[in-house]
């Protein structure tokens, strides 16, 4: 969203394109505010296989009449080596927008996740869309998405996009070690708008209670059973007064309630639910410690970059996290923050009852943590790096021909 506001200020034009409508229960003020949604279309996928297949059929039926020659097209798969089910029914979805919606030429293609870019390389080559095209992956696509279709999902991608971007060089390596080439990947975080995350010392207050946060969405791959099992242990063994709160909603919110209780901490850890970036910034400011204790989940997915840690440190909280994925590149451990092994439920507690018993280090933790977030993840730096990207890219010829 950043992103694309930052393309708006800077005096670009964009549409966006996306699967569906989202199903958050609270709307981001700035989606209202440069009214986003009135520049977002929807292909409207479903997410069952076989409903998505129905609809395509339908889709078929009832638009043929209005593109005959796009929509064939997109029906020869074999011609464009879009052999697996998901991203061939995602092509056919596209052409359909594509060419029934109006526009279908533009300078950039920007596709967020691997099988957008998927879709994206298709429509080029098919000619149903015209423009560069950059594929940005994030985390799920790189590690669960490949397992799902084989490997060689992105094989086509690889070869037809101008450049891809990850937020990490963990993710650039795993990107790479997928096929693609080494000189299309480009490491480029997801930044944010330091303005929203005011830097304030991190001091204990007047009631003695320490505070701790985690935002995260409640799925494996998150690790929040072990940051509750931790500061459980922590709680049991000073006797000292906290409380964590853990903002997010997700499947797993049954378990880790349960998890809660049996641990007997109802009254110290609470499960706040769905927030949004406002309530966010908010548990933020209100805390004095950051946790996330990401994992790696049993389908294989992963974080990517994170995003959340770099916004603790720049409110100026000491962060604890994992030796996962890129993590450990978006923290400085020893000074802004701690590193710990997954699932380690000791390391963890160990480092909460550092810090828990020497608040006099969270100012110097904190400053380090802002300066850090200025310096590398400011939003302004990094839409400037992506104008540049784009702008290298269409002093470039075509090298992809379309039909």
């Amino acid at each position: 969203m950043d992103q694309m506001i930052g393309l708006l200020q800077a005096g670009h034009e964009i549409d966006i394109i996306a699967t569906n409508v989202g199903g958050q229960p609270k709307i981001h003020p700035d989606i209202e505010r440069f009214r986003l949604i009135d520049r977002t279309r929807y292909m409207g996928i479903p997410d069952n296989l076989y409903l998505k297949l129905l609809k395509v059929v339908w889709l078929i039926i009832i638009n043929f009449h209005k593109a005959p020659h796009g929509i064939f097209r997109s029906l020869q798969f074999w011609s464009y080596g879009c052999w697996a089910l998901d991203p061939y029914l995602r092509v056919i979805y596209g052409t359909i927008l594509f060419l029934t919606q109006g526009e279908n030429r533009y300078d950039v293609i920007h596709c967020h996740y691997g099988p957008s870019g998927v879709m994206g390389v298709y429509l080029r080559q098919i000619g149903v869309v015209k423009g560069k095209i950059i594929t940005s992956f994030h985390g799920s696509d790189a590690y669960v998405y490949p397992k799902q279709w084989q490997r060689n999902v992105y094989e086509n991608l690889f070869k037809l996009l101008d450049i891809c971007t990850v937020g990490t060089h963990y993710l650039g390596q795993t990107v790479q070690a997928l096929g693609a080439k080494a000189e299309t990947i480009h490491k480029l975080p997801v930044g944010l708008d330091l303005t929203k995350f005011r830097y304030r010392q991190c001091e204990l207050g007047s009631d003695g209670i320490v505070r701790i946060a985690t935002t995260a969405r409640l799925v494996e791959k998150k690790g929040l059973e072990y940051s509750i099992r931790a500061v459980a242990k922590v709680f049991h063994s000073l006797k000292i007064p906290l409380k964590y709160k853990i903002g997010g909603e997700g499947p797993l919110r049954p378990m880790l309630q349960d998890l809660i209780c049996e641990l007997g901490m109802d009254d110290q850890i609470e499960l706040l639910g769905w927030i949004d970036q406002k309530e966010c910034v908010e548990l933020l400011e209100e805390s004095h410690i950051f946790i996330l204790p990401s994992v790696t989940a049993k389908d294989g997915n992963k974080e990517g970059q994170a995003l959340v840690n770099q916004e603790a440190q720049a409110i100026g909280l000491p962060v604890i996290s994992t030796d996962h994925n890129g993590i450990p590149e978006g923290i400085l451990d020893g000074k802004s923050g701690f590193i710990v092994p997954e699932r380690d439920v000791d390391a963890l507690a160990e480092k909460i009852e550092f810090l828990v018993t020497h608040p006099e280090c969270w100012v110097t933790m904190g400053a380090a943590g802002r300066e850090f977030v200025e310096k590398n993840y400011e939003i302004n730096q990094l839409n400037g790096q992506l104008l540049k990207i784009y702008e290298d890219l269409l002093s470039k010829p075509d090298e992809y021909s379309t039909h």
